[in-house]
């Protein structure tokens, strides 16, 4: 496997980071992103269809997190998540990535996302709590991710 670090402006569908990211982006960006981004396989399990893409990151949105499932490279399991800010903003994304032959996708979803999912939770709360630092004026909107 060829590990991937750091951060790229557009993540690649393929991968977990890529779908959190898009999980945000609206109808018109997303087309006008899917109108010149070729969707090439990875792997025989790549999504490689926009309108399969579309489904997929309907799903993601619903679900509030990215399993990939050797799309990117075989033998690669991930599984991301979105961060948001108080506004409900996505700031930042966690993503975890384990060899496919010891972590079977159900254990994946059984025994890290519930992991994930509470470290997004904690960051989340860290941001919100350093936005009323920064900015201690300024009150919580109705819609914002404090009152979640």
């Amino acid at each position: 496997m060829s590990p991937s670090a750091g951060r790229s402006r557009h993540p690649d569908p393929a991968d977990g980071r890529g779908r959190e990211a898009d999980e945000q982006t609206t109808t018109h960006q997303l087309d006008a992103r899917l109108a010149r981004t070729e969707l090439r396989p990875m792997t025989g399990r790549t999504i490689v269809t926009a309108r399969a893409l579309r489904a997929e990151l309907r799903r993601v949105r619903r679900q509030g997190h990215a399993l990939v499932d050797q799309e990117l490279e075989e033998g690669l399991r991930s599984v991301a998540a979105p961060v948001r800010d108080r506004d409900g903003a996505v700031v930042a994304g966690v993503n975890i990535a384990v060899h496919a032959g010891r972590h079977s996708v159900e254990a994946v979803r059984r025994d890290l996302l519930p992991h994930l999912l509470a470290t997004v939770a904690r960051i989340e709360a860290d941001v919100r709590i350093s936005a009323l630092v920064t900015d201690p004026g300024r009150a919580a909107s109705p819609g914002s991710a404090t009152h979640r």
